[in-house]
């Protein structure tokens, strides 16, 4: 949503690590907003924090100048970026059913470029034996593990349009995918029209 809201009004998006701390100093520069995922704002010179009470007046202010309702800005805000949705699953889990889940076999292929910190992860919660790092692969062998695959899961943040996950449907795997790729507003809203 961020990068097609800045791409729409022609300003950067500078990405920090986490922490607020790494934000601040931009907004006592020349940074517009800074924000995180956990949904804290701040604003260009005014506190090096997040302010949920000028967010809000910044909000109800928009709403004056525009005379619109909340639900209003919000479908003004999808006209621009298309629909963006936050859905939340908490599953629970029994103690006694844990171990039966964990002890179901199961493997992992991490295909691709990943952070350099999971095999140390990998290794720490002993998973050597049920996830396998394969890196960049020829297309040939990605294929043929993709095939064989139960579920396809591409939790990637950006891609110009996701064809790993229009391959796997192709192939009938269900999968889960990010919304921050172009192929699954595509492929959800072509479902979501064909069940009407």
């Amino acid at each position: 949503m961020m990068d097609r809201l800045a791409e729409t009004y022609g300003v950067d998006i500078v990405e920090k690590p986490i922490g607020f701390k790494h934000i601040a100093p931009l907004l006592m520069n020349n940074a517009l907003i800074g924000g995180e995922e956990s949904g804290g704002y701040g604003f260009r010179n005014h506190l090096a924090e997040r302010d949920g009470i000028l967010a809000a007046l910044y909000f109800l202010d928009l709403m004056v100048k525009t005379g619109k309702t909340p639900s209003q800005l919000l479908e003004h805000l999808f006209s621009i970026t298309g629909t963006h949705h936050y859905n939340r699953i908490d599953v629970h889990f029994p103690p006694d059913e844990r171990e039966n889940i964990i002890k179901k076999p199961y493997r992992i292929h991490l295909i691709g470029n990943y952070d350099s910190d999971l095999k140390r992860l990998i290794e720490k919660f002993g998973l050597q034996k049920r996830v396998t790092l394969h890196g960049e692969l020829p297309r040939e062998r990605f294929l043929s593990i993709l095939a064989s695959t139960d579920i396809f899961v591409i939790p990637s943040l950006y891609e110009q349009w996701g064809s790993v996950l229009q391959e796997a449907l192709s192939y009938g795997i269900p999968a889960i995918a990010s919304r921050n790729i172009p192929a699954f507003d595509y492929f959800y809203t072509r479902r979501s029209t064909s069940r009407r």
